[in-house]
């Protein structure tokens, strides 16, 4: 492979690649030159580190908007996307959070046996909380 020369053009170019989300990869690809390259462009010319930049703004911007209307329900997507919009734009580590909290509340449940048949059947709509006051 041939060397590649920088030139101000792609730094122009990922300016306005607003509405286009690729990685370093795709554009590397689209441009014939190497991941090295892209970041020895990135060391040596500050207008393309810029650009960079800007080029990843757009894109996290255009994923968060995807991720978002997932979340919202307007759009389509599987769990991958919704643990992703989690993580990535809710800052979510991907750990469950867990709270213990000592109450002395008492839950009662009202359970009616059947008696056609012997299975017991849970009545939820008559679920009472007793909140019991510690003095």
């Amino acid at each position: 492979m041939k060397k590649s020369k920088y030139s101000k053009k792609y730094a122009k170019i990922l300016r306005a690649s607003k509405t286009e989300a690729k990685s370093v990869v795709q554009w590397c690809s689209e441009w014939d030159i190497t991941r090295s390259t892209w970041y020895n462009w990135i060391e040596a010319h500050e207008e393309f580190a810029e650009a960079v930049e800007m080029a990843d703004i757009h894109m996290k911007a255009r994923f968060t908007k995807n991720y978002m209307d997932v979340m919202e329900g307007t759009a389509t997507g599987n769990a991958g996307m919704q643990v992703n919009a989690a993580k990535y734009i809710l800052g979510w580590d991907g750990k469950p959070e867990a709270v213990k909290e000592e109450t002395a509340d008492i839950r009662v449940l009202n359970i009616q046996i059947m008696p056609s048949k012997p299975e017991l059947k849970l009545i939820t709509d008559n679920v009472i909380d007793i909140k019991v006051e510690n003095e």
